[in-house]
């Protein structure tokens, strides 16, 4: 088949060059027209009864996500000059086009003497706005800490997009005071910017730092870009014809064209090494190297590309997009690998430059097999293995961004200073929602809440109206009649319809904080009151996914080895080389689950993607491995023929482990913390799977053929 192939090549070298241009043409075009979907619903499972819940609650009651600002103050406020510096904030505020904000003092605001306008607020009369703001208690806006006055504000949107948070963006800029702005709704649309930034920045220094360590290994430029070359142009293709069909990209799948990049450039290397090792004319070594490494190249492709297919054993779209994408992106990939590159060697002389480095490289890992390798994998599984016992499952909105990010600054800061974590809802039907009765049975729920410290606040139609009648009449129990008042009147400043709807209405709780088991308790609590309220919010739909997280992952990983095994076994034709070829990346994913249990780097999305990843690429190693080896054990000595092996194959195996692991750094520089975690994860896969293949593999095999 290859000797086919390569017969192909030489005949339309020409065409297949200007096909593939005409084709990155195409691809650029499409790269123009790329969408973003910023929404965390692609995390959530598609069946989610919370989601349902959830999306059921926003259409009842009209309101998004809220959206808190907060501000913060060096100056006294409660003097003239400070009330004349909320007014400025409060028209600031206003200015965004919101129509249901509260206001953490109303204007006009209600005094002994009635209803005064803030603008014509003297001195005199402040002491009545400082009573105003103590009698509200827990639903005051405004707190003071060590002389420093902080002032939050709350939209309700009705809908959000885009445009929209850059539109509020606008306007908090056009004030020199400081303030932090947060909000579930807010951090997804404020994403759109952050992807389009590692789209731009990523990709590039990716290829640049791939480009450094194949130039070191390889020692050529021009045998380093026909390496990457392929790679990078599958990775064009990809996100350009994608994009040309419509597909919105994601947090997860923006990962795409890295993975393509990175893993993609392992075949470009693998075939340029042993090209380049082949001291023949170009045409016999083209025919060479198809013969010793077209095998490998086909098997590796369809093993990592299982690898990514596993992902959709997840119940989420996110990855089962990324894993669908990314495997689209590995076939091109290897299809150009196998048209592209032959082409360009045909018309390119590349000298083979032979460093000491290979020499020593070779040494090292030799030296080391003959020290015990199998003590080396026994003590390296028995090392991370207990680590495993540490693990945790845990993947929250609130820590996506990094510490030192400006949305993870002003999410911190607003709980810091108001205990406003991120809410969740219940949500109640009653035929007459404005009944005393179901008042004071919310209002019961509410208090037990709070008593027992699982909500650090809530929030309800009847608690407000309660706060309301205390601030006009000094009785704190809640009144039908003014409540049946204010929902007539849709004009009254005080606008609470997103709180109640024509036959129910919804609390809004600040749990202490979201663990599963702050969570169980408030479900718990809902249920004991036997009111037939419904919990909903962000924190129980990612409760919902990381309770069935570690089931799916296990899932992935053995649906990923029992492909890559049957795959490894239908090519090779021997069980005990498909046996042996899963040793190495075995031992690798307990070693990386032990080192997350270690560094309590906690289960999520991340991870399993890691490891099927490190199923998919790490076996690679092996195959190309024991593929070379087959090839030359046909004609040599057992010794012999793997001592050229790993001469051949050591180099491109050390480049691409360095070059994958050190080219994924490039997102150490995103604002996710998820990309750190999966440049730190990729470290130990790469790394260990690579050091794995070349010191025990070897033996393994070795010790079979003397059998």
């Amino acid at each position: 088949m290859f000797a086919l192939l390569s017969r192909l090549v030489k005949k339309n070298q020409n065409i297949f060059l200007i096909l593939i241009g005409i084709l990155n043409i195409i691809a650029l075009i499409g790269l123009f027209q790329i969408k973003i979907n910023p929404s965390f619903d692609v995390f959530y499972p598609s069946d989610s009864q919370y989601k349902l819940a959830y999306d059921k609650m926003r259409t009842n009651y009209n309101a998004g996500e809220p959206i808190t600002i907060l501000f913060e103050l060096n100056e006294p406020l409660f003097n003239v000059k400070g009330i004349k510096k909320l007014r400025k904030l409060n028209n600031l505020i206003q200015s965004i086009g919101i129509n249901d904000i509260h206001l953490p003092i109303p204007d006009p605001v209600q005094t002994p003497h009635g209803m005064i306008p803030l603008k014509d607020i003297t001195e005199d009369q402040i002491p009545y706005i400082k009573q105003y703001e103590a009698r509200l208690g827990n639903f005051s806006a405004i707190r003071e800490k060590n002389n420093t006055y902080f002032i939050l504000y709350t939209l309700y949107p009705h809908t959000i997009n885009y445009q929209s948070v850059k539109h509020i963006t606008r306007i908090l800029n056009k004030t020199d005071t400081k303030h932090y702005i947060s909000g579930n709704s807010y951090m997804q649309y404020k994403m759109i910017d952050d992807i389009i930034f590692l789209l731009l920045t990523v990709p590039p220094l990716a290829i640049f730092l791939i480009l450094l360590v194949f130039r070191w290994r390889l020692g050529s430029f021009k045998a380093t870009f026909f390496s990457i070359a392929p790679a990078g142009i599958s990775a064009l293709w990809t996100m350009g014809f994608l994009s040309l069909l419509g597909v919105e990209f994601t947090i997860l799948t923006i990962l795409v064209p890295i993975f393509t990049i990175v893993l993609g450039s392992a075949d470009g290397l693998h075939f340029v090494s042993t090209f380049l090792s082949i001291q023949d004319e170009r045409e016999t070594a083209l025919d060479k190297t198809f013969a010793r490494v077209g095998t490998s190249l086909v098997l590796t492709t369809i093993t990592t590309v299982a690898g990514f297919l596993s992902l959709t054993a997840f119940n989420s779209k996110a990855l089962s997009q990324m894993g669908l994408f990314s495997a689209l992106g590995l076939v091109l990939a290897a299809t150009a690998t196998f048209l592209l590159l032959p082409a360009l060697l045909l018309k390119t002389e590349v000298k083979y430059i032979q460093h000491k480095e290979d020499y020593i490289t070779h040494l090292i890992f030799s030296t080391i097999r003959k020290k015990h390798s199998t003590v080396i994998i026994l003590f390296s599984v028995l090392a991370f293995l207990p680590g495993i016992f540490f693990l945790k499952i845990g993947f929250s909105m609130d820590t996506m961004y990094k510490q030192h990010s400006e949305v993870n600054k002003s999410i911190k800061k607003i709980n810091e200073v108001f205990n406003s974590a991120i809410p969740v809802f219940a949500d109640f039907s009653f035929s007459d929602p404005l009944d005393k009765e179901h008042a004071q049975a919310i209002q019961n729920l509410e208090r037990d809440l709070l008593t027992e410290g699982i909500a650090q606040k809530t929030i309800s139609f009847y608690s407000l109206l309660a706060q309301i009648n205390f601030l006009s009449s000094g009785n704190n129990e809640y009144s039908a009649q003014i409540a049946r008042m204010l929902m007539e009147n849709t004009r009254d400043q005080i606008n609470l319809k997103y709180l109640i709807r024509e036959y129910g209405t919804r609390v809004i709780i600040f749990p202490r904080d979201t663990s599963n088991t702050t969570l169980q308790t408030i479900s718990r609590m809902v249920q004991n009151h036997d009111l037939g309220g419904k919990l909903t919010g962000i924190p129980y739909m990612i409760k919902e996914m990381n309770d069935t997280l570690l089931y799916k992952q296990i899932l992935s990983i053995l649906f990923a080895i029992a492909l890559v095994f049957i795959m490894i076994l239908l090519l090779n034709k021997s069980l005990t080389n498909a046996v042996f070829t899963l040793i190495p990346i075995t031992a690798t994913l307990v070693i990386l689950f032990g080192f997350l249990g270690y560094t309590q780097i906690q289960l999520s999305i991340v991870t399993g993607i890691m490891a099927s990843i490190a199923i998919g690429v790490g076996v690679d190693y092996a195959i190309h491995l024991t593929g070379l080896y087959a090839y030359h054990i046909r004609t040599m000595h057992t010794d012999k023929a793997m001592n050229k092996t790993l001469k051949e194959v050591s180099t491109p195996i050390v480049a691409n482990s360095l070059g994958f692991a050190i080219g994924l750094s490039a997102y150490l520089i995103s604002p996710f913390i998820i990309h750190s975690y999966l440049s730190i994860i990729m470290w130990v896969t790469m790394l260990w799977s690579a050091f794995l293949s070349l010191t025990v593999l070897p033996v393994l095999l070795k010790r079979r053929k003397r059998s």
